[in-house]
Parts: C-alpha cells; structure tokens; sequence
C-alpha cells in the first residue's frame, strides 16, 4: 500500500509541476504581449528620446549664445535598440546646430533607418554685427546719394537761373525789336 500512496503523491507531485508550467507559460505569454516592444513602439520611443535630448541640448547655451557642447557620453540612457545616442554639433555663419541621432534598429549610425531630431540657434551677437555694418553702409549710401542729388539740384537750379536770364534777355530782345519795328512806321 505504501508503494501506491507513493505513486498517488508523485502524480500528484507531476499535476502540480505540470499546473505551474501552464500557469508559467499562460501568464508569461500575457505578459510578454504587454511588455512586448514592437518595431513601431520602438521608433516612437527613439523619437520621443531623441526629441526630449535634443530639447534639453537646445536650452544649453553659453553667455555669448553658442552651444554649450557636450560630448556623447552627456546622454547616459540608451535607445530602444540598446545603442548610445550621438550629439553633433554644426557651426554656421549665422547659426549653430545641435542633433541627437539614434543609429535605429540596425543600430548603425549614417543609415536610412536612424531617428534623427536637429534644433538651431541664431547667433545673435553675429547677426547684430552684420546688421550694425548693414546700416552703417546704407547710411553711407544714402549719404552718398544725399549728396548727388543736392549737387544735382544746384546744377539744375543753376540752369534754371540760366534759363529764366536767357528768357528774360530774349523777351527784352523781342520787346527792342518790336519798338524797333514801330518807330520805323
């Protein structure tokens, strides 16, 4: 008797361990679809990331405007595909730029696939120079022309003046003429 009371309690044993197993493999399954990251939850996730990094990048700036660079390390997070994020930085006349990359799912970074977020800054110290010699050359320039059409209207009121003794001369002319021509009636 002792042998199948035994036996009873190894099927017993086998039920429960069976029992876990389904349980185990019902609730993993449950689970694994709620926890599962799928292809685009992972590119909207590397979107917001790049998006929220790339935002805190842009308040970054030094006293004269520029971007206070911080080296890639800055971003200690990973992106959904478990790559570092990238920062570059770009330095134009006017402007400078900041971006965050992620290198995307074949976490190769310079492919089609990377989720790339860029934000810009006017570099006004720069621009208020270019302006501020802008308008000195206007005001140059406006001098300059200023200056020729007042030379431009003495000459012409000069030529005025010409004219109007020229006509007075001619009228006086005219007039001689005509008392010329009645005294000789």
């Amino acid at each position: 008797m002792r042998s199948f009371e035994l036996f009873v309690e190894m099927l017993q044993s086998v039920k429960a361990i069976l029992i876990c197993l389904v349980a185990v493999f019902v609730l993993g399954m449950g689970t694994w679809g709620y926890f599962k990251i799928t292809a685009p939850n992972k590119e909207r996730a590397a979107k917001q990331q790049v998006n929220y990094w790339t935002s805190k990048l842009d308040g970054l700036l030094t006293a004269e405007g520029r971007y206070d660079r911080k080296p890639d390390s800055f971003i200690t997070e990973r992106d959904p595909w478990g790559a570092h994020f990238a920062v570059r930085y770009g330095k134009g006349t006017y402007r400078e730029t900041v971006a965050v990359i992620s290198a995307g799912p074949d976490r190769r970074m310079d492919t089609s696939d990377d989720v790339v977020v860029e934000k810009s800054v006017v570099l006004t110290g720069v621009v208020g120079k270019a302006v501020e010699e802008g308008a000195w050359k206007a005001q140059e320039a406006v001098s300059g022309a200023a200056t020729a059409v007042k030379e431009g209207a003495e000459t012409l009121a000069e030529k005025a003046k010409a004219l109007k003794r020229g006509g007075e001369i001619l009228n006086r002319l005219r007039k001689d003429g005509k008392d010329a021509e009645e005294g000789n009636q």
